[in-house]
């Protein structure tokens, strides 16, 4: 009998095996390479994961700066976030797909339909009982106005198609802030986000000092908290 998931990409099948965890990426050490022949550096070198549930495929962004993408039959395509993570429920069959330059696609084939016949696990899977993987969106936070204001700015450049957003310093001339405030506060959000659950907030590690404002702005625009940054940011040039 052959494995219940498999993974297909570029006609070889990559077994994913209960307990281990299956690397896709550009780089030498993933398990599953993509986008190295020729080089895609848009994608990333560790992109992502496949693991097993007793019921489902557990899939992992591991980028911290490129989204995936779960497309599946009859279902809008479901989007993962940087550090972000999903079943495959309800679905057996999908495809993962990997953005690289100029919207180039590379698709891994994800066939689970033989998994819960075959599996051995008696416990349910973390999404059967209702533990949740995505993340809170804005209906689960309150943010103050000034707060939308300050992420409406942040994500300006983005939704002008550049491709960073805008600095502290940029937005506090924007708005007429101080940058120091302006800093404090994105990060009083980006912790209050870190603290809902929201992966990708915070640095991993107490000497780590990454910029963060793209994964908050990432954030910001998926949930539509930057969607009238226009109309925001004019009125508030206006003192209303």
């Amino acid at each position: 009998m052959g494995q219940p998931v498999t993974v297909h990409h570029e006609r070889r099948l990559y077994p994913i095996t209960h307990g281990e965890e299956l690397i896709l990426g550009r780089g030498r050490n993933c398990q599953i390479r993509l986008a190295h022949e020729p080089e895609d550096t848009r994608v990333s070198r560790t992109a992502g994961s496949f693991s097993l549930l007793p019921d489902a495929v557990l899939v992992r962004n591991l980028s911290a700066t490129r989204e995936l993408y779960l497309v599946a039959a009859q279902t809008p395509d479901r989007v993962l976030e940087p550090h972000s993570a999903t079943t495959s429920l309800p679905h057996l069959t999908f495809d993962l797909v990997v953005v690289g330059n100029c919207g180039r696609r590379y698709p891994l084939r994800v066939d689970a339909s033989r998994l819960t016949a075959t599996s051995t696990f008696r416990h349910p899977s973390r999404a059967s009982t209702g533990e949740k993987l995505t993340t809170p969106g804005i209906a689960d936070l309150n943010l103050t106005p000034a707060r939308r204001r300050l992420l409406a700015a942040l994500c300006g450049p983005l939704l002008d198609g550049k491709d960073e957003p805008a600095t502290y310093r940029e937005i506090a001339v924007q708005l007429g802030l101080n940058a120091g405030h302006v800093r404090n506060s994105l990060r009083e959000v980006r912790e209050m986000l870190a603290d809902a659950g929201v992966p990708g907030m915070v640095a991993a590690t107490a000497d780590a000092s990454p910029d963060l404002r793209i994964a908050l702005a990432r954030w910001a625009i998926r949930n539509e908290v930057a969607a009238d940054s226009g109309l925001v940011l004019r009125e508030d040039r206006h003192g209303a």
